[in-house]
């Protein structure tokens, strides 16, 4: 049987790859946007955002997994803050790359 902080350790960071498989699956068909953006010549090329953003997911569910072994009163904020956190990055390709609404998704970005 597993412990709590073992169930907690794959629980969050496989959350966290789930929401950025759902947002990837949901945008899969519209990532050429990006490159019909006016870009800067340091701007990454389209194969490393998959590759950084797995890491980053990865990262964001062991930091929540971490947040949820502590005896904080500030603990349920902070895993609710997470889930917010995934919400916002799931809906954020999704507005920028399928609706192509621009504006909107810097704004979503700075909520």
């Amino acid at each position: 049987m597993l412990t709590q902080r073992a169930r907690s350790y794959i629980f969050f960071p496989a959350a966290a790859l789930l929401a950025g498989g759902l947002a990837s699956f949901l945008t899969r068909d519209y990532f050429s946007v990006y490159k019909t953006l006016n870009q800067p010549a340091f701007a990454p090329p389209a194969w490393l955002f998959p590759v950084v953003w797995t890491v980053l997911y990865l990262l964001m569910g062991v930091g929540a997994a971490r947040v949820s072994q502590k005896d904080s009163p500030e603990k349920e904020n902070a895993i609710l803050l997470f889930t917010a956190q995934l919400v916002i990055n799931v809906f954020w390709p999704i507005i920028f790359f399928v609706l192509q609404n621009f504006a909107f998704a810097c704004i979503w970005l700075c909520y």
